[in-house]
């Protein structure tokens, strides 16, 4: 990702059990087998400005203040305070963005005695939305402990299917789902579903490879050209 001053920032995720490196051999090694070479082929042209760092979350969490019965006046929790989330979904700025306005809106419109309750109940509205995205998510994983009940199942399958939907409005409404510009619930929609169905009816129709061409070209796009040093 470019950044200002001419710089860029590389960032690698892993995942089941295996651990980004932090040393320039092995970030070359690891970008050397992503499915596009575009990286590994510019990471020669750039020069370091510092050290690798590593980061590691070891569980998604939810504090539950909404529930708490106790009187907290005077008391608010925003952000990795109340919500932990994997960093690989690229919630947490996103959240505690729109936490804030949250709180605006509160303060506002309730009492500060009536704030803590007011804020809690509707900041826990908002965030099992990014939750369900993150902790679902993880648990597609073998290496991820935590319970796969059968509606985490059928939700990690229909976003499965939602993303291999080649439909410009399918991946549109997945899009804002991820960007948390619309509630889980709408990618239920019976108008979603219902595109769903009529592109799973014309791969059977048009063959598994000629679907799998459209998905790809879809969620991808063509492949970058190789790249050539300007030297």
């Amino acid at each position: 990702m470019k950044q200002e001053n001419d710089r860029w920032l590389l960032t690698l995720v892993a995942g089941s059990g295996q651990h980004p490196p932090t040393d320039s051999e092995g970030a070359a090694k690891f970008v050397g087998e992503l499915r596009s070479p575009l990286i590994a082929q510019m990471l020669p042209l750039f020069e370091p400005t510092s050290k690798m760092t590593a980061y590691r979350l070891s569980k998604n969490r939810w504090r539950h203040y909404e529930r708490w019965k106790e009187n907290l006046s005077g008391y608010i929790a925003m952000g990795d305070a109340s919500c932990v989330f994997n960093p690989n979904q690229g919630q947490g700025m996103s959240v505690a963005a729109t936490e804030a306005g949250i709180l605006r809106k509160c303060l506002k419109q309730t009492t500060p005695e009536l704030l803590p309750r007011r804020f809690f109940a509707e900041q826990a509205r908002f965030q099992i939305n990014p939750w369900r995205l993150a902790v679902c998510n993880d648990l597609r994983f073998s290496s991820v402990q935590g319970e796969r009940t059968p509606a985490i199942r059928f939700f990690n399958w229909y976003r499965e299917q939602l993303a291999l939907t080649p439909d410009s409005t399918v991946q549109k409404r997945l899009a804002e789902v991820d960007s948390l510009l619309k509630p889980v619930a709408s990618m239920f929609d019976p108008t979603i579903m219902l595109r769903v169905v009529a592109s799973s009816l014309r791969s059977a129709r048009r063959g598994k490879a000629a679907y799998d061409a459209e998905i790809a070209r879809a969620r991808f796009g063509p492949l970058p050209p190789a790249l050539t040093p300007a030297f």
